[in-house]
This record gives structure tokens, C-alpha cells and sequence, in this order.
């Protein structure tokens, strides 16, 4: 009977001890932070490690690349503004002490005087603009990115969605996410719609969101336009648009006045990729221009092998390399065609319409100016500009967000 009665006493103890531990562990689940859930309309998105967009390639010779138009897209910009009247910068300093929004100051001279302007751009645009300016790198972000693990990327992939990469400027921040809203524009269900956190609409300083039916019916028309010159796709740049730049002075206030605004580059393929790929692999040439390439650049010492990695799997790399660098080539030379009747459509009405969604085309349009201003001013005078980057070294714009890198469409 004792033994029972111990064994009665034992589990009831057990029993004890593992509701004690069961309550302690869920009280532990309920104080972890809920993971932040970002949607826009029925569009989910998922924040994964994902490789940051590396591309050297300039957008002027990009715009004409099947090989970055269709491998990166997206959004780029190179332009260097310049000043149309004279004008010419003296100085550029940040005061973080001032309201955001005011706080980044020029000093330009004209005609042997001195002014000095308030930039109206608030921090969430204009620090992850001067880190981009910083660089040579043009792309910004693109649709067709990686993530860091291999079979997460492939799985995802397979299940249609897309994985979203940026440059390193633009990685939790508002802009990126603007930007990515920016590329999708023309012809993807999520343009009109606004990107909420955790059922909270993200919105930065100066914001301002409309209405979603509103965006609908812009988008409707944006849409419509786009589809009607049959393109493949485009690249929203600053190519051949000229970022131009003079002081105005209203009141015996001065100010900048920008010209310029973000362009649709259009293109498509006069064939399908199918049956290029099929004409490509029948030159009859194709093996001898291959074999050619291949010693080029072994010989001249371009490509080194990394460490680690046997002679045939670099072999293996740099043939892959090359075979679609000439597979590029051919489609540029042969069947690439660049849509400027569309494109200039396109981007008049995108300005009329501020993209069918306001707070993005001017997130969009700011990017462009002030970079372009930025290069402008590290181009003529880099000791200003590298005072200026260590004034606004390790400040962290407002609102804080992870920039999601894996766009989710609606489950059927």
C-alpha cells in the first residue's frame, strides 16, 4: 500500500513540476516579440537573409544590356547633376539638432555671393542616399535577387515568389521599401495598395498615404499604357534625362530648383527567348569563338582561381561565365530592342499621375535628384562631401524597419 501511496505522490508531484514548467515556457513564447508581419493588400512578404545587389554595370550601358535589364532591372541611377546658372557648392553640413526634414544645409556661391539652403529632405531618404552616392554602383534593387541559403532561394522560387535584393545603402530602411514599391509600378497588383507592419501602415516623416481605390484606378490606366507597346519589361532610370540645377530666389528666400524626373526604360526581345537560344547554339563558329574566350582570359590573368576550388570546378564557373556572357552579347547585337516611344508614354504619365501612388514617385524622384546632387558635389569637391559623410556617420534614420526580402503572393 505504501508503494502506492508513493507512486500516487510521485506523479502528482510530476505533474506539478511540468505544469510549472509548461507555464513558465509559455509565459517565456508570450514575452518574445510577435515577428513583424508586412503586407500589402493580399501580398505577403518574408524578411530571409538575402545577398545584397552587387552590379558595376552603369545604367547608360545597362539600358542597353539584355544581360542587366533581365538579370537585375529594377531601379538605377548614375546621373551627376549640374548647375545650369554658375552656381557652384562651397559646403555641405548635417544638424541634427534641427527638426528632420531641415537639417541637411548647402552653401552655394553665385556671382561671388554666398547662400545658404535648407535641403527640405527628411533623414530616411537623405542618409541612405549619401551612402549610395558614396559608390560607383548604379542598381539599387532588383526583383530577380538571391537569398544566402541555397535551397531556401530554390524552394521559394518554386512556389512563385520573388526574392528581393538591394543595395547595401537601401538594406532596413524605408527607402528600400519604397523603391521596391517604385519598381513594381507599372505592372503589379501590389502598386496601388500601402504596406502595413503588423496591421500598422508604414509611413515615414512627410508622408502623406492616399487613398487605395485611388491608386487603383491610376494604376488601371499606368497598367494599361505599359502593356500596350508589348514590352518585356524596364529599368526606371536617370539615363539621358539631366539632372539640372539653379537657385531661385522667392521673398529673398533662395532655393535649388531641380529639373528632372525618373525615366520607364522599355524593352523587349524582337524574337522569344526560346528560339534565340536555339539560333545561338547552332553558329556554326560557336565552339571556336567559345574555345578562343575561355584562353583569353586564362592566359591574360583576369580570372584567378580562389582558393579552395580545384582546377575543373573553376573551369567549370568560368565557362558558365562565359558562355552566358556571349549568349548576352548575341541577343544584344541581334534581337534587343529599346521601346522609347513607350517609355517616354509611360514616364509622362507616371509624373502626371505621381506613379499612381504618390508617397512612392516621390520617394522615387527624391532618390534621383539627390544623388545626383551628391555625386555632383563628390565629384567637384570631395573633401566637403567626405566632412559631410563623417558628420552623418552612424545616424539611424526613422522609422526602423527590415526590409523585406521575399515577396509572398496570395495563397489560393
Amino acid at each position: 500500500m505504501k508503494s502506492k501511496k508513493h507512486g500516487r505522490t510521485a506523479v502528482k508531484v510530476m505533474r506539478g513540476w511540468l505544469l510549472t514548467i509548461s507555464m513558465v515556457l509559455l509565459a517565456g513564447i508570450l514575452a518574445l516579440p510577435a515577428w513583424p508581419q508586412i503586407m500589402a493588400g493580399a501580398f505577403s512578404f518574408a524578411t530571409s537573409p538575402a545577398k545584397p545587389l552587387i552590379n558595376s554595370m552603369k545604367a547608360a550601358q545597362g539600358v542597353k544590356s539584355f544581360g542587366f535589364c533581365s538579370g537585375v532591372g529594377g531601379v538605377a541611377f548614375n546621373a551627376v547633376s549640374e548647375f545650369t546658372d554658375g552656381s557652384r557648392v562651397i559646403g555641405l553640413s548635417y544638424h541634427p539638432s534641427e527638426t528632420d526634414g531641415q537639417r541637411l544645409r548647402i552653401v552655394v556661391e553665385k556671382e561671388k555671393r554666398q547662400h545658404t539652403i535648407i535641403l527640405p529632405v527628411h533623414d530616411w531618404i537623405a542618409i541612405p542616399v549619401a551612402g549610395f552616392a558614396e559608390g560607383e554602383q548604379g542598381a539599387i534593387f532588383t526583383l530577380f535577387g538571391e537569398l544566402q541559403d541555397t535551397e531556401e532561394d530554390r524552394n521559394r522560387k518554386q512556389a512563385g515568389q520573388r526574392i528581393l535584393n538591394y543595395h547595401t545603402s537601401f538594406n532596413d530602411t524605408l527607402l528600400g521599401l519604397r523603391l521596391m514599391q517604385a519598381d513594381l509600378l507599372a505592372f503589379h497588383n501590389i502598386a496601388p495598395e500601402n504596406i502595413y507592419e503588423n496591421n500598422h501602415p508604414i509611413t515615414g516623416p512627410g508622408e502623406q498615404l492616399r487613398d487605395v481605390d485611388r491608386n487603383q484606378r491610376d494604376f488601371e490606366e499606368l497598367n494599361k499604357i505599359y502593356h500596350s507597346g508589348n514590352p518585356r519589361s524596364y529599368v526606371i532610370t536617370d539615363v539621358d534625362q539631366g539632372v539640372r540645377i539653379h537657385l531661385t530666389e522667392n521673398n529673398e528666400t533662395v532655393s535649388l530648383k531641380f529639373q528632372g524626373r525618373p525615366y520607364w526604360a522599355c524593352w523587349r526581345l524582337s524574337k522569344d527567348i526560346e528560339v534565340i537560344q536555339e539560333e545561338f547554339l547552332q553558329q556554326p563558329d560557336l565552339d571556336d569563338q567559345f574555345t578562343q574566350r575561355m584562353m583569353e582570359k586564362i592566359s591574360s590573368g583576369s580570372v584567378r582561381m580562389e582558393q579552395g576550388v580545384s582546377e575543373e570546378e573553376f573551369i567549370r564557373q568560368l565557362g558558365a561565365q562565359e558562355s552566358q556572357a556571349m549568349l548576352e552579347e548575341y541577343i544584344d547585337t541581334n534581337y534587343f530592342q529599346q521601346l522609347p516611344d513607350l517609355s517616354r508614354s509611360l514616364s509622362d504619365r507616371m509624373a502626371a499621375l505621381e506613379g499612381g501612388n504618390p508617397p512612392v514617385y516621390q520617394a522615387l524622384v527624391k532618390t534621383m535628384l539627390y544623388s545626383a546632387l551628391f555625386r555632383h558635389i563628390k565629384a567637384e569637391s570631395p573633401q566637403i562631401y567626405n566632412s559631410f559623410m563623417r558628420q552623418i556617420s552612424g545616424v539611424q534614420p526613422e522609422p526602423q524597419i527590415s526590409t523585406p526580402t521575399v515577396l509572398i503572393p496570395p495563397s489560393d
